[in-house]
């Protein structure tokens, strides 16, 4: 039987046998079952002989991604072992490219050199000779490679194109023999281009040394050195291979892996000599495709995923990225590859093939399977079937709400759940803005900008301190220099362990005291300077400054005290204006940095940071700030795509936020320093800072009051949103004393009355009382008065929290609850929440008339201290519906907050005519009558005609509101959605669209409809008349 026939023969059965096949999230599970068939359709290309394949392979490099597997106790090492290189079984690689170490910084740490100076040779060095060992023992027929990512300092005086770091790789030949090794394939510098007679050179010192049969291959890059192999033949005959890497797209879907005809043309075998970087589970669909489509499409013949296995410290980026997971607890290993394995390998061994493709593939559907599975491993077990194009899962096999995968497209995206339960419920969160702008602690976290803006405070401050910005720039922060007083500045906070102030542990530790429920940092600013181990951007916290992976410490720590863990980045506006006072950089490097590298490129590097981040420390929340709409389109929906599939993948529900440039269908919008007036759909999020004058720290910061912060989070989370609180840590890393009271007081209270927030929902009215709160963006934390109430609800809906701003006295009144808007004979109890969480202290029963309710309080004076008190109302059922002002026999007038101007039909017109606003002068025209409908809709009837307010089915923005003979339709159903004071929207069943006076103030002009917003045009009052 041939190879393909037994692929598709894997591929036709259940759920067990695919199991059986794979490796799952894990280790190996199942045994066959009894096949479940399936029509195929297969086109063979017989005319050919085909490529020879030369195999499917892994990386070991870039750092010590694979260092902490030496460590590893038996059985369990040899376990992982034999998943990876044992043929057969699990990975089966056929390929091992393997680090030549430098000494030199990479991916995941230095690995050492094997002749630090000149006159050392040491043989022995390192790990990645026991890794090849261990490799050939399972698999003799496995091809070894050999590659630099890097080199010592003494090699060519610092110039790697050099005769030494020729020199340097016969060297390592030479240990490699004294290992039993016989190295395949040898490359020059990894992503470091290359110079073709260097590589000349190396051809003629492998021959002339007993290395021949050694293939070299050039240039582990792009495939731009096609190009100059199809130019030069000297270069030609020295070139073995040509590799190039992520030739499918990085950390992509690997559909597409075109070659560009200079490649094809060159006669040399194609490499895709590194590809993969994804996640051991969420990788695989991809991977799986990227092997086939890349021998099918591309043409090439060889597919090395990076890494091999993640064996790495999980504060290091990327600790899940690899083969398999081997993870520094020593558990039983996790998930190895099965997408490269026995699903894929008959298919795939080395050595001459015939060109196949798949078609036509019948649908399969997964059965049940007698050895338990989860759902993730589910979804792990089909991953090759479904890049095949064989498989589909039906919806209820995905692993979170919402779709099981997404595209990159508007319409598949939208289909995210926007706010899952875990958000909702949280309310409460806590970052920071802490980097290279903190250093001069002037101004605020705009200072890298408005330092070259020529007569502006920064700019004056730091001319005065520093010097002037065209010789002592802002990456000086960076990098460190001295001031004019001969102080060294630098972004470079010590961790307490090394005897400096920056304790991410304690920091942790103070967020949860706070009440947050998801924390998280800037992981990088408009400035440019990411706070993790970036590969896209030198400018990060590892290579320069701190020389620590500060995002993965901050994520380890929060999650240590289990907290959600969020990541915030504003890099949109880093090459969109933040610098565009900066001149022209020569230098590459500081172009990068000042965002002045083009369009294409910089677009790129916004997605390629996301995807860092994403991949390297799985944020529940990522959190995006404003110009998102100046980023190219195509990479928004990548981002979002990638996000959502990778959340699917980790069988967690995840939250994107935005300002602008995304939409509110699947992403969380955020205001900034507000929150609309009044209640909102769908869910929101508000970020507001703990000082009013800076986000980053300064000198002589200035804080709002505990009070305000407070008062503002129970208003935001009234209205159905969710809180981001900003604090300012100075730049060593200490959080100023100032910020721990305010945020420790917040989690008092939190602590204690936290049952009235979290996991509650907003209610049909959000509250009461004299006190304006948000209105939109840039509106500030506000402290409230005793007589501001603002509402919650259990999500059961049976208990209603109504909190006052402050204590009333000997009696709490809630107007809101007055006899003309709900009917509490359902209501069996009223408690005042007590100073200590649980506990609670009961109510003699409240009176309601025509002003509210009225609870008689324990004292006149406040029982114990807190900033606000929460009274808790339980009913025997679901909580009343809160009707319209005055009930359904009253007449009203609907007047228009923005205008002033009433709702008017216009008297005895036809049906179908418009509704207009009037000032009001007692005409029937001008009055209403709010009919309860018994469903949480109101009929709204005029005096003078009869007729119902219509929306007509009309959804759009603008369009007309009219009048028609009631007739029951949802166009002329309306909810009355309480802003509090008396103010409503007045929401369309049908359409959810909202009466609008639109802004005109001109008597007789339209009513409209408009999606609901903050806005007071949007917004009315009903009074009786």
């Amino acid at each position: 039987m041939s190879a393909f026939r037994r692929l598709l023969r894997r591929l036709r059965a259940s759920t067990a046998v695919l199991t059986g096949l794979v490796l799952a999230a894990g280790g190996l599970v199942g045994t066959a079952a009894a096949p479940a068939r399936a029509a195929t359709s297969i086109t063979v290309d017989g005319t050919s002989g085909g490529r020879t394949f030369d195999g499917v392979g892994a990386i070991s490099g870039g750092g010590g991604n694979s260092r902490l597997l030496i460590d590893y106790p038996e059985p369990q090492r040899g376990q992982i072992l034999d998943y990876l290189f044992k043929p057969g079984y699990g990975a089966s690689l056929q390929l091992l490219k393997a680090e030549i170490g430098g000494d030199t910084n990479s991916t995941s740490g230095a690995e050492p050199s094997h002749q630090h100076t000149r006159s050392d040779l040491n043989c022995d060095r390192g790990y990645e000779w026991w890794l090849m060992e261990q490799a050939k023992a399972r698999n003799p027929s496995i091809k070894l490679y050999g590659l630099a990512w890097g080199a010592p300092g003494w090699i060519g005086g610092g110039n790697f194109w050099s005769t030494d770091m020729v020199n340097y790789l016969v060297s390592w030949l030479g240990c490699a023999k004294q290992h039993g090794l016989s190295i395949d394939y040898l490359g020059g510098w990894n992503e470091r281009g290359y110079n073709v007679s260097w590589y000349e050179q190396l051809r003629s010192a492998l021959n002339s040394n007993g290395y021949g049969s050694v293939k070299i291959v050039a240039a582990d890059s792009d495939w731009g050195v096609a190009n100059d192999v199809n130019s030069n033949p000297a270069f030609a005959a020295a070139v073995g291979v040509i590799g190039t890497h992520y030739p499918c797209g990085y950390r992509s879907a690997q559909s597409n892996c075109s070659v560009p005809s200079a490649a094809t043309s060159s006669g040399r075998p194609l490499w895709a000599s590194e590809n993969g970087s994804d996640d051991y589970n969420g990788g695989a669909t991809a991977m799986a495709r990227g092997i086939n489509r890349g021998y099918i499409d591309g043409r090439m013949t060889a597919y090395l995923n990076w890494p091999v296995v993640a064996a790495i410290t999980p504060n290091l980026p990327y600790p899940t990225m690899g083969l398999a997971l081997a993870p520094p607890a020593r558990q039983r290993p996790t998930a190895p590859c099965w997408s490269c394995g026995p699903a894929t390998a008959p298919a795939t061994r080395p050595g001459p093939a015939t060109d196949l493709r798949l078609a036509d593939v019948e649908r399969l559907r997964m059965t049940s399977s007698p050895h338990p599975i989860s759902r993730r491993g589910l979804l792990a077990a089909a991953g090759a079937a479904t890049a095949f194009g064989l498989l589909r899962f039906a919806p209820e096999a995905a692993a979170t709400d919402g779709p099981a995968s997404y595209t990159a497209t508007w319409s598949s995206v939208d289909q995210h759940p926007p706010a899952p339960a875990w958000f909702q419920d949280a309310k409460f969160g806590i970052y920071y803005h802490w980097g290279a702008f903190s250093v001069p602690a002037f101004g605020n976290e705009w200072y890298p900008r408005n330092m070259y803006i020529g007569g502006s405070n920064e700019n004056k401050h730091h001319i005065a301190t520093y010097g002037d910005p065209s010789v002592w720039p802002y990456h000086n922060f960076i990098d460190g220099a001295r001031d004019k007083a001969g102080n060294h500045v630098q972004f470079a906070p010590k961790p307490v362990s090394q005897g400096g102030s920056w304790d991410p542990e304690a920091w942790a530790r103070l967020f949860k005291s706070a009440g947050a429920r998801f924390a998280g940092p800037v992981a990088e600013h408009h400035d440019g300077f990411s706070m993790w181990n970036s590969r896209a951007n030198p400018w990060n916290s590892v290579q320069h400054g701190p020389g620590l992976d500060l995002v993965a410490l901050h994520a380890q720590a929060i999650r240590g005290q289990g907290l959600k863990f969020m990541a915030s980045l504003h890099h949109a506006y880093h090459f969109n204006g933040f610098y565009d006072h900066v001149p022209s950089q020569s230098d590459p490097a500081l172009r990068v940095l000042y965002g002045q590298q083009g369009s294409a490129a910089e677009n790129k590097l916004w997605y390629d940071k996301l995807v860092e981040v994403i991949d390297g420390y799985r944020p529940d929340l990522l959190w995006q700030d404003f110009d998102l709409n100046l980023v190219q389109e195509s990479y928004r929906l990548q981002f979002l795509a990638h996000y959502y599939n990778q959340a699917v993948a980790w069988n967690k529900d995840v939250v994107a936020t935005y300002k602008d440039g995304l939409d509110n269908k699947g992403e969380v919008y955020d205001f900034e320093r507000g929150g609309p007036a009044g209640l909102l759909t769908p869910y929101w999020l508000t970020d507001d800072s703990i000082s009013s004058s800076s986000w980053c720290y300064t000198v002589g910061i200035g804080y709002y009051s505990t009070q305000a912060l407070l008062h503002s989070l129970i208003d935001r989370v009234s209205k159905g949103g969710t809180m981001l609180l900003n604090i300012a840590p100075t730049a060593d890393g200490t959080i100023p004393s100032g910020q721990q009271s305010i945020l420790l007081a917040m989690g008092d209270w939190l602590g204690r009355f936290g049952e009235a927030v979290y996991g509650t929902r907003s209610w049909s009215s959000y509250g009461e009382g004299p006190t304006k709160m948000g209105g939109g963006s840039f509106s500030g934390p506000v402290a409230g008065k005793p007589q501001d109430i603002r509402f919650t609800r259990s999500q059961d809906n049976k208990v209603l929290y109504a909190t006052a701003l402050g204590w009333q006295g000997a009696t709490m009144t809630v107007t809101t609850l007055n006899s003309g808007q709900i009917n509490l004979s359902s209501l069996t109890g009223a408690q005042l929440l007590d100073n200590a969480a649980g506990r609670y202290v009961d109510l003699p029963a409240p009176t309601q008339d025509a002003s509210g309710l009225h609870l008689a309080m324990p004292s006149s004076n406040p029982p114990f201290s807190a900033l606000a008190y929460t009274v808790k109302l339980t009913f025997s059922g679901e909580i009343p519906v809160l009707g319209a002002p005055g009930g359904s026999t009253t007449w009203v007038k609907i007047a228009n907050v923005t205008s002033g101007l009433v709702l008017d039909s216009g008297g005895n017109v036809a049906s179908g005519s418009n509704l207009k606003q009037w000032n009001y002068d007692g005409s029937p025209n001008l009055q209403w009558r709010l009919i309860d409908l018994g469903n949480g809709y109101h009929r709204i009837m005029n005096r003078a005609n009869g007729m119902a307010a219509d929306s007509w089915g009309n959804s759009a923005n603008g369009a007309t509101a009219r009048q028609a003979v009631w007739n029951g339709g949802t166009n002329q159903q309306w909810s009355l959605n309480s802003l509090g004071n008396n103010r409503y929207q007045i929401i369309n069943r049908g359409t959810g669209t909202a009466l609008d006076g639109s802004g005109s103030t001109t008597a007789g002009s339209t009513a409209v409809m408009w999606t609901p917003n903050a806005s007071g045009n949007n917004a009315w009052t009903i009074t009786g008349t």
